[in-house]
C-alpha cells in the first residue's frame, strides 16, 4: 500500500489533545501502548554510557520506557509540536535529560550526535520521509540502532479481515456521531502501509535492516536498522 493513502495526524488535533493524549492512547490500545514502547526501548542494546534520541516523542510515553531500560543513557526529547511538549515537561522530565522543540526533517544535533534514534507511532506522520531518514541517518553514530514502531494491520489473512471489519464498524460510529477529527487514529491504522513499505525507504536511505517483529497479532509493528556506517 502507498503512504498516500494514509492520512496524516494535523498538528492542530495534537495541540487540542495534548492533554487527554495519554488517556487516548491506552484506550485506543488496549492498555497495551506501555507493553508495546517497552518492546521498542528493548531493541537498543544497553551500554552503561550512550545517547539515545526520542523523535516525536509527544508527552514522553516512550521516555519512560527508554528509562527503564536505560537507566544511565543521556536521553533526548524532541517533538514539533509544543503543546505535547509541555505536557512532557510537566509529566515527564524526569525521565529526560533534554526536551526540545524541533523538526525531523532538519535535527538540530550535530553528525554522529547519538548510538541510537527512536520513533514511535509517528514515522508515517512526517512531511518528507525520505529527508526525515536522511537526518536520522546523519545524527547515527556508525552502526547506531534507529528503533521504529508503527501501527500495522495483522498479516494473518484471517485477522486482517476481522480487524478491518472491526475498524470499519469504529469508522461508521464515530463519522455518525461527528467525531471524525477526534477519530483520526483509526483512518490512519486502516490506511496504514504494509511492512515493506518502511523497510524499504530505509534501505534506499542507507540503512540495514536488523529485525522486525509484529506485536499483538500485527496490529504494531517494530523494526530496528543499523546505521551503515561511512557511505
Amino acid at each position: 500500500m502507498n503512504r498516500s493513502n494514509r492520512p496524516p495526524t494535523p498538528q492542530s488535533l495534537f495541540t487540542r489533545i495534548a492533554p487527554w493524549y495519554d488517556f487516548v492512547n491506552a484506550i485506543a490500545s488496549l492498555g497495551n501502548d506501555s507493553r508495546w514502547r517497552r518492546e521498542t526501548a528493548g531493541l537498543i542494546p544497553r551500554h552503561k554510557e550512550q545517547c539515545i534520541l526520542d523523535i516525536a516523542c509527544g508527552t514522553g510515553g516512550m521516555g519512560v520506557a527508554l528509562r527503564q531500560y536505560h537507566p544511565h543513557a543521556d536521553i533526548v526529547g524532541l517533538d514539533s509540536n509544543q503543546a505535547m511538549l509541555e505536557v512532557a515537561r510537566k509529566r515527564r522530565s524526569s525521565f529526560y535529560d533534554r526536551l526540545i522543540q524541533g523538526e525531523v526533517e532538519a535535527l538540530p544535533f550535530e553528525d554522529a550526535s547519538f548510538d541510537a534514534v527512536v520513533v514511535a507511532f509517528a514515522f508515517h506522520d512526517f512531511h518528507s520521509s525520505s529527508r526525515s531518514l536522511t537526518e536520522i541517518r546523519r545524527v547515527l553514530r556508525p552502526n547506531g540502532i534507529f528503533a521504529c514502531m508503527e501501527l500495522s494491520l495483522p498479516t494473518d489473512a484471517t485477522t486482517r479481515i476481522w480487524y478491518e471489519r472491526f475498524l470499519n464498524t469504529l469508522i461508521a460510529v464515530r463519522n455518525s456521531l461527528g467525531l471524525r477529527n477526534q477519530g483520526h487514529v483509526l483512518d490512519e491504522i486502516l490506511n496504514s502501509p504494509n511492512s515493506s513499505y518502511l523497510v524499504a525507504l530505509a534501505a534506499a536511505s542507507g540503512f540495514e535492516p536488523f529485525s522486525q517483529s509484529e506485536l499483538s497479532k500485527g496490529i504494531v509493528t517494530n523494526y530496528s536498522f543499523l546505521q551503515g556506517g561511512a557511505e
